[in-house]
């Protein structure tokens, strides 16, 4: 069977995989990414998780018990840096 012919990608047009390399790159030093892949923030999530028996909050409400797979901020880390780590500003999702 006969290969469908090469896309044509104009010159200086970048892959998806070449922007999301660049995304990565970019965003690899930032505090965000540094405080995700903490110690302390690991400690934080495992504590939010057990604190919610491992049960997804926002599906808790709605009278669903389904297994929660990430912890997220209530109020937003980029606008309250300082809540980051605190556990009251953490649910279960």
């Amino acid at each position: 069977m006969p290969k469908a012919p090469r896309k044509h990608i104009p010159p200086g047009t970048r892959t998806k995989q070449q922007r999301r390399k660049d995304y990565n790159q970019e965003r690899k030093g930032t505090l965000t990414t540094k405080r995700y892949s903490s110690a302390r923030w690991q400690k934080v999530r495992r504590l939010a998780l057990n604190r919610d028996h491992g049960l997804c909050q926002s599906c808790r409400r709605r009278g669903r018990a389904t297994n929660a797979k990430d912890v997220d901020h209530i109020l937003d880390a980029a606008r309250y840096p300082d809540l980051f780590f605190t556990l009251e500003n953490l649910e279960s999702l």
